[in-house]
């Protein structure tokens, strides 16, 4: 069977090893989940790979870039507003974006 999403290409950006950012972007038929990956980077996960798999296609191009590119979004607005603890309001598009507290 498919690997789940080993199809999809990882979108390299950096960022400290102590940031750890999640951003959901939802599409019509599934979601992309960005996280960080050991500090090194955003690595891109469908949800909806299980269904796409099953019929044998990828989901379509143009949703996953519109997903990367509401998640680079998010995760630059959290990146410029943690300090003043803004994770709730800095943006506003349907999905949610976690920047966990360092310990």
């Amino acid at each position: 069977g498919t690997a789940g999403a080993s199809h999809f290409r990882p979108a390299k950006v950096q960022m400290s090893d102590n940031d750890r950012v999640r951003a959901l972007a939802a599409g019509s038929k599934f979601s992309l989940f960005l996280v960080d990956v050991h500090g090194v980077g955003l690595r891109a996960f469908s949800s909806g790979s299980n269904e796409y798999s099953q019929l044998g296609r990828q989901p379509p191009l143009s949703a996953i870039g519109e997903a990367i590119t509401f998640a680079w979004q998010a995760a630059a607005s959290l990146w410029s507003r943690r300090d003043r603890q803004a994770t709730r309001t800095a943006f506003e598009a349907p999905g949610e974006v976690d920047l966990p507290r360092g310990q």
